[in-house]
């Protein structure tokens, strides 16, 4: 389809803005590092001048196609100004932008690497060009090589058609192996003037991109805004997941599309008088959470999307969160259909009536051109440019169509979609010595994936389940982890003789917690009031689990963050750095892979060398140094129970 002013792909209107007179010179990307100090800018001009300079270098590494897949640009970059300029040179290069984490199992980035035809790999730094050298055959680029590269004069620009493939995102799959969904330009251009159009974004907007790079909405958010010819805003991860309202107010933020989980971070909704709307995905929000944002003056709206058919294809605003049900599916956005197929819901010419259930399927402009390399899958669910979906809705005559499951296995944590059979395949693979059955489910009270095991032990262990975490963790990233590892005599069937899941689900978990002394004197007791604060629980006991007790990477950042004002006394508000490796012992995964406070306690003692004064003791530092980890107990068992000896 051919936009009625001939602008047919993001790289058309990317090239139009730094043209127009009116756009060239207004700021396309504002990045913080920190909220203390002047951000990183780049005007239309400026960012189109250096995509196209990267995509000189890019060029050669997309021309030689070996395969009938589209050439992939891999970024692995979380934040920072390149991540965009690099998304936007890949495309003007003709490459599908594919982001993918240096901190994913390294068995997973394989698998991705063979699955994909990817050209040119961009990391931060040369540990990571090492780790994913190991790989891939791919050219690696790090950003200092890029960006520090002595300009060349640009090649002829590349002609990228509608149809061409813009990106490759990838999501969790059932048999254990990630899929890549694959979309086009003209689905991608189709869903920025849809969002721009229900979101009411302009040339006046400031639009703040709060999601993970690996979240399609963050290269979307991107995408839109340059369609829209507006200003795109971000932070670095520490300070979106720990000072997001701060960010909003800093950056004069007009919109913000985020999950419920990352908005209920704020705490306390400062004056925002810029704000107009904040939108929000991947799971339901709460009334309270809807209707604090109203009461301060903010335009609320729920979205619905799946990856398949770019980003997002709703639009709900909520206008009174008492009366509105949250889990109403809204109207499609511009472009797109809905089809709601009845009961089995695998004909999308058979409707369903009002009242009844029935499964989703979409059609129109977004959706996408189905799973890379995986033909059996596409055809299954890409029928006649439409998508099955998966997802439940229950019918209304009123066009207020609610979403109320799925068909199959799919959970979304923290916005991010899990397929249960991959976890359920990692713990196979890593745990099958002393784990006979295991089923996966999200706990319907508190949320949390838990994996339910018949096996070598029975009930459930914290220092067990902190070793199987570790082991498991090798496998798949960290949020598709389990909580908890519970062992049962047998799992519960259904009467067609299955395993039944809601059964599961609906199952309370004590977690037998030993009541073991906080050590570390002083610190312990001062990390185990942070926990408390984070968690909402009372923690008295060192072998307090900290995912047991609803931990996850939010939470665990907001604990990192004051344990390092207590060891360096940094201002807990001050920000920056990256949400990943770069903040060393004090990364929020180095807490999530020791979970129980004793653990945390000792590593955190043993990788700081100038320990405070006030905490110093030598019967700590011994210790430190000393005291296997629970890590060590966890392995030591589980090695006893997989040779069948006593623990």
């Amino acid at each position: 389809m051919v936009n009625a002013d001939g602008l047919h792909t993001v790289c058309d209107y990317a090239r139009w803005r730094a043209c127009d007179p009116t756009t060239r010179f207004r700021e396309a990307v504002r990045y913080y590092e920190t909220l203390n100090g002047a951000p990183t800018t780049l005007r239309f001009g400026e960012l189109v001048d250096e995509a196209t300079r990267l995509s000189d270098f890019f060029a050669p590494y997309a021309k030689s196609a070996v395969r009938d897949s589209p050439p992939c640009c891999v970024i692995t970059l979380e934040d920072g100004v390149e991540v965009f300029t690099c998304q936007l040179a890949a495309m003007f290069a003709g490459m599908a932008v594919s982001p993918m984490s240096t901190r994913d199992p390294a068995k997973r980035l394989a698998s991705v690497f063979a699955d994909a035809d990817v050209r040119i790999v961009i990391v931060r730094d040369e540990d990571e060009a090492l780790k994913v050298g190991e790989l891939t055959n791919a050219k690696v680029f790090t950003v200092e090589a890029l960006f520090g590269a002595q300009q060349r004069s640009a090649t002829a620009t590349i002609a990228v058609k509608a149809d061409d493939a813009s990106h490759v995102f990838f999501t969790s799959g059932s048999t254990g192996r990630p899929k890549g969904c694959v979309a086009s330009h003209a689905a991608l251009l189709s869903y920025c003037e849809a969002k721009n159009i229900a979101h009411e974004i302009d040339g006046t907007s400031v639009v703040y991109c709060a999601s993970s790079h690996m979240f399609d909405p963050h290269f979307t958010d991107f995408c839109s805004a340059i369609v829209a010819g507006c200003t795109l805003t971000s932070a670095s991860r520490e300070v979106t997941f720990a000072r997001l309202g701060d960010a909003l107010r800093v950056s004069s933020a007009t919109h913000c599309l985020t999950t419920p989980i990352l908005l209920s971070s704020i705490r306390e909704i400062p004056s925002l008088k810029y704000l107009r709307l904040v939108a929000l995905g991947g799971e339901t929000m709460s009334k309270s959470l809807a209707q604090a944002w109203l009461d301060a003056g903010v335009r609320v709206a729920n979205t619905y999307g799946v990856t398949e058919c770019v980003a997002y294809q709703t639009f709900c605003e909520i206008k009174q969160a008492s009366n509105d049900d949250l889990r109403t599916l809204g109207d499609p956005l511009p472009g797109n259909a809905f089809i709601f197929a009845a009961d089995p819901g695998d004909d999308p010419t058979l409707t369903a009536k009002a009242g009844e259930l029935a499964e989703l399927w979409i059609g129109g402009r977004q959706v996408g051109n189905g799973y890379l390399n995986r033909p059996e899958l596409t055809s299954a669910r890409f029928k006649n440019n439409l998508y099955r979906t998966g997802d439940i809705v229950k019918v209304s005559s009123d066009g207020q169509h609610i979403l109320v499951g799925r068909r199959d296995d799919q959970v979304k944590i923290s916005g991010q979609r899990v397929e249960l059979g991959e976890v359920e395949d990692a713990i196979r693979r890593t745990c099958s010595a002393f784990t006979r059955e295991v089923k996966c489910v999200l706990a319907s009270t508190t949320k949390q994936l838990i994996a339910y095991c018949t096996g070598s032990f029975t009930d459930v262990d914290t220092v067990v389940t902190a070793a199987m975490r570790y082991a498991v963790a090798r496998e798949i990233p960290q949020h598709m982890v389990p909580s908890m590892f519970v062992f049962l005599d047998e799992l519960p069937m259904t009467s067609t003789g299955k395993v039944s899941r809601a059964d599961l689900s609906r199952r309370e978990v004590d977690v037998r917690e030993q009541g073991c002394a906080i050590k570390f004197g002083e610190f312990g007791a001062d990390l185990a009031r942070i926990w408390s604060d984070e968690l909402g629980v009372d923690v008295t006991h060192g072998d307090a689990d900290f995912t047991a007790n609803g931990g996850d990477s939010l939470r665990a950042l907001r604990v990192v963050q004051r344990v390092k004002a207590l060891i360096i006394k940094e201002d807990v508000d001050a920000g920056g750095g990256t949400f990943g490796e770069a903040l060393g012992a004090f990364a929020p995964i180095e807490l999530l892979q020791r979970s129980r406070l004793n653990d945390y306690a000792r590593f955190i003692r043993g990788s700081v060398e100038d320990w405070p004064s006030r905490y110093a003791t030598d019967s700590d530092a011994d210790e430190a140094e000393a005291t296997l980890s629970d890590i060590d107990i966890g392995f030591h068992v589980l090695i006893c129970a997989s040779a069948g000896g006593q623990v």
